[in-house]
């Protein structure tokens, strides 16, 4: 990965599917064998564009996003992050924005944009 990144430089992103800080892979169904923050030290200082970080033990679960957990990914992180996992309505937006971290990059609305809980524009106007 760390070669196509050199060929594409800041074009690509790093999965990051945790499940109590050890990555999940095979559909979530196994543990890597590598913890989060290892993975994140792995490619910070790579030509990646980013991580798309994923709490498995949240997405879908429409609980509300880790912030302590995000909160700790960033302090790790080098690159900008995309959030997923356990987005559930606007307090979450609003919790995110109060880290005031401009390493935050997105969040994926999957669950709680099906069930009506965001609506697309009502979230761009908050996180703009």
């Amino acid at each position: 990965l760390k070669k196509i990144a050199n060929s594409f430089p800041e074009r690509l992103y790093v999965s990051l599917d945790d499940y109590n800080g050890k990555i999940m892979i095979h559909g979530w169904v196994d543990e890597s064998g590598f913890k989060t923050e290892q993975i994140l030290n792995n490619y910070n200082n790579c030509k990646i564009k980013g991580f798309i970080f994923t709490d498995v033990a949240r997405d879908g679960m429409m609980k509300g996003i880790n912030i302590d957990k995000v909160k700790r990914c960033l302090k790790l992180s080098k690159k900008p992050l995309i959030v997923g996992g356990g987005l559930s309505d606007k307090n979450d937006l609003f919790n995110l924005l109060n880290l005031e971290n401009p390493l935050l990059e997105g969040i994926i609305a999957g669950k709680s944009f099906y069930l009506g809980k965001i609506e697309i524009k009502a979230a761009q106007k908050i996180l703009n």
